[in-house]
């Protein structure tokens, strides 16, 4: 697939020594080859989809589970920061397949609608899914959907063909769930043990979240007696907490980080 617009640089799968990796051809240096996807020594990275405009990738890899199935994980193209692998896309009985990312958001690829199809126990529906969000909207797909086509226009409608005997040419078309809903429900990557670790994912996956305040919930501030910051103390010379994840991120040398 296309990394860009210009038909140069060209993504491909490719098998060495039982392993496979994501390579980059670069048609216009006589088809020069290069890594694109190294995330560990052993383990299968394939380039699911790619967006040229934002520079989003998705891809599968075995790296958080070796041995094991391949895991549905999100990067930037260029970025240094590790390719992320959300647990809210990981849905029981339910294989994943991302088929479309929407276009056009250049500068915001956490913001990208990535639309999935789903197969389960009660058949093939649609997912929508954004990287800075930590949960999966599910949609019904139209009667006779060719089932893994569609694309995004650029203002986040999906455009979905079906056919039917009716109407034996069709195209559905499904706007995007707006930008944050259901972002603080602290459904989307809550862990089995409650919703404080689900919280704790949260913040962990928001490192260019947008629209974060830094204040823990449920601490509002008395507009009668300011800030609590204690006797002694200002709000502007109390010393900042460094939060956990950044703390980690910081000594994590890791290429991958599990969500």
């Amino acid at each position: 697939m296309w990394l860009d617009r210009t038909a140069r640089m060209l993504a491909l799968d490719r098998e060495t020594g039982g392993r496979t990796k994501a390579v980059v051809v670069d048609l216009e240096r006589g088809g020069e080859v290069s890594p694109l996807l190294q995330i560990a020594a052993d383990s299968d990275d394939r380039l699911l989809l790619a967006d040229p405009d934002s520079g989003l990738l998705l891809i599968g890899s075995d790296a958080p589970e070796p041995g094991r199935a391949p895991r549905l994980g999100w990067g930037v193209l260029g970025s240094t920061l590790p390719v992320r692998f959300p647990e809210c896309l990981r849905l029981p009985d339910c294989e994943v397949t991302p088929f479309a990312i929407q276009p056009g958001q250049v500068l915001t690829p956490e913001r990208c609608a990535v639309a999935l199809r789903l197969d389960g126990p009660f058949g093939t529906w649609v997912g929508v899914w954004r990287p800075a969000e930590r949960q999966v909207h599910h949609l019904a797909a139209p009667q006779g959907w060719l089932a893994g086509g569609g694309t995004w226009t650029a203002d986040g409608v999906l455009h979905l063909p079906y056919a039917t005997p009716d109407l034996p040419c069709g195209l559905a078309r499904l706007p995007a769930p707006a930008w944050g809903e259901g972002r603080d429900a602290g459904t989307g990557d809550a862990a089995p043990d409650g919703p404080a670790q689900g919280r704790v994912a949260e913040r962990a996956t928001g490192l260019t979240a947008v629209g974060r305040t830094g204040r823990a919930p449920g601490r509002r501030a008395d507009p009668r007696t300011g800030p609590r910051t204690g006797p002694g103390r200002t709000g502007r010379n109390r010393r900042r907490r460094v939060p956990p994840h950044r703390a980690r991120f910081r000594s994590n040398r890791r290429l991958w980080h599990d969500l």
